[in-house]
């Protein structure tokens, strides 16, 4: 059993979660923005009529990933936010188990971010979630 001698306020499999959401919501917007290169508009898409305008505006698409990843890192407490943003910190600059407390202590430092929007607007996040978990021993966690 590994002895960890830090504490971390973010339940791991929770934060696991996230970093699974996480790679969701990039997969999403990757697979948007392929279909968005790939194909222009037609001209039957540029020709619509009123009609089909307001029947558009009355299905604005909710996207559920995204809802569900921002209200559980928002349904955060701040010390937990702040843990996030650490393995966050932690996983992209690959540090070690050694690191955690200094890293977690610059997150403490900062000041109150928007960590949902900071996530998504950060390119491999999900990566980096994962691989600070692996490195505070906590891989296993979601199995």
């Amino acid at each position: 059993m590994l002895v960890r001698d830090f504490e971390m306020t973010l339940d791991p499999m929770l934060a696991s979660r996230i970093a699974d959401l996480a790679r969701e919501f990039e997969m999403e917007g990757d697979e948007a923005q392929l279909a968005d290169e790939s194909s222009g508009p037609s001209r039957d898409d540029l020709i619509l009529n009123e009609e089909q305008i307001f029947e558009e505006l009355d299905d604005v698409k909710v996207e559920p990933i995204e809802t569900e990843l921002r209200t559980l890192i928002d349904g955060l407490n701040v010390d937990a936010q702040k843990d996030l943003l650490a393995l966050v910190w932690l996983g992209r600059d690959g540090g070690s188990f050694k690191d955690w407390k200094d890293v977690r202590k610059q997150a403490s430092d900062t000041p109150h971010l928007h960590v949902a929007q900071y996530l998504e607007e950060t390119p491999l996040v999900s990566d980096f979630l994962v691989g600070a978990l692996g490195t505070l021993g906590y891989e296993n966690e979601s199995e």
